[in-house]
């Protein structure tokens, strides 16, 4: 985890504590998924002409403050436009592109 060469200007025994953390940190990152059908993510099959609105319906209950694109089958960005509690207006860059994503 932490290499001692790397702790010079702090007591070397904070070592463990701060593997402990790092290990915690990383346990809780390996639990998170993509793409396996969460909740939380969309898919989009064909987002239409580029840089054209589409709408998603998310019902997750509160307006989302980011997305994370973990899949596209074509080169673009993916923008939002506006979102509430209950839906998205999202564009994407290039024409008819299949893209998912999961909103936070």
């Amino acid at each position: 985890m932490i290499h001692p060469q790397f702790l010079s200007k702090w007591d070397k025994s904070q070592l463990p504590v701060l593997n402990r953390i790092i290990d915690a940190i990383v346990k809780h990152i390996n639990r998170w998924t993509f793409g396996s059908g969460y909740k939380h993510d969309i898919e989009v099959t064909d987002t239409g002409t580029a840089d054209t609105d589409f709408t998603v319906n998310h019902n997750l209950g509160y307006t989302p403050s980011g997305w994370l694109l973990y899949y596209q089958n074509k080169p673009g960005s993916l923008y939002v436009v506006s979102w509430d509690s209950t839906s998205a207006v999202f564009r994407f860059s290039n024409d008819n592109a299949h893209i998912k994503f999961r909103l936070f």
